[in-house]
């Protein structure tokens, strides 16, 4: 009997496409391929990703980020979508960065700069900061 060899993780080819389709300005593209990536790979993180820029480039934030947080909870270890969030969540200098669609496009100073500490309120609670 054969057996279908399932399949893992999107093709790393999938990152280039849709660089390119974003680029050109090809969103109708670019959303199938993510689209069908998403179909076929439910539980990874790096189609939620993508959707997430292709919406920052469409102006539809609140949807990018809600695909980078689905990102994030797929897997914690994928650093894109969380240097994604702080490049379009934020005023810093980050924001004038290239998008983050693979772990090596991830500045190293974004490692070293993104580090938080808890800062105590008058009543008793805490939050996380940025240093």
């Amino acid at each position: 009997m054969l057996t279908k060899k399932k399949e893992t993780s999107p093709d790393v080819s999938l990152n280039k496409i849709v660089k390119s389709c974003i680029a050109d300005g090809n969103f109708p593209d670019a959303r199938k391929n993510i689209a069908d990536a998403m179909a076929r790979f439910p539980h990874d993180a790096i189609p939620h990703n993508l959707m997430g820029i292709l919406l920052e480039h469409e102006n539809d934030h609140d949807l990018a980020m809600r695909h980078f947080r689905a990102a994030l909870a797929l897997d914690p270890n994928f650093r894109p979508p969380l240097f994604n969030m702080d490049k379009y969540g934020s005023f810093g200098e980050n924001r004038f960065c290239e998008d983050a669609y693979e772990n090596s496009d991830c500045l190293d100073a974004f490692d070293h700069a993104v580090q938080h500490k808890i800062e105590w309120g008058r009543i008793g609670f805490g939050c996380t900061v940025k240093n």
